[in-house]
């Protein structure tokens, strides 16, 4: 009868640490995804920010100000939709990210390139780490 007792006593804490393990893998889900968010956030309005510098400088060419505030722009969309486990978006995001990875070291290379080049790194290696929680079914 004790042994019944016991058995009774193992199954309801293995249901309670599973179901404490869960919540914390949700929990830790939703971390990684939103500083991922994060990340695409603050390269958005570094972007938006660079675009309004440079639209007050009149010498800057115009084409320049259009791709900076463009780039912004899809950061700040990429910040809104990357958590929606979808394979395009998640494919999209980290070949707009390496792309602006090869244009930050193709240009003349100053402090804030290297601040937006150090966040682009860490946004595509957040990307990279986090593929199983960013794609529907991961295959890889």
């Amino acid at each position: 009868m004790s042994s019944l007792k016991g058995r009774a006593q193992n199954l309801k804490t293995n249901r309670f640490s599973n179901s404490e393990y869960m919540k914390q893998k949700i929990s830790n889900n939703r971390i990684s995804i939103r500083i991922v968010q994060t990340l695409f956030l603050l390269k958005a309005s570094i972007w938006v920010l660079f675009g309004v510098l440079h639209f007050a400088q009149l010498e800057t060419p115009s084409f320049l100000v259009i791709f900076m505030f463009s780039n912004g722009i899809i950061f700040l969309w990429l910040s809104l939709v990357i958590g929606e486990k979808r394979k395009w978006i998640y494919y999209f995001a980290t070949f707009f990210v390496a792309i602006n990875i090869v244009l930050a070291v193709t240009d003349e290379f100053g402090i804030s390139d290297l601040v937006v080049l150090a966040i682009d790194c860490g946004i595509l290696i957040m990307l990279v780490l986090n593929r199983r929680r960013l794609l529907p079914n991961p295959e890889f």
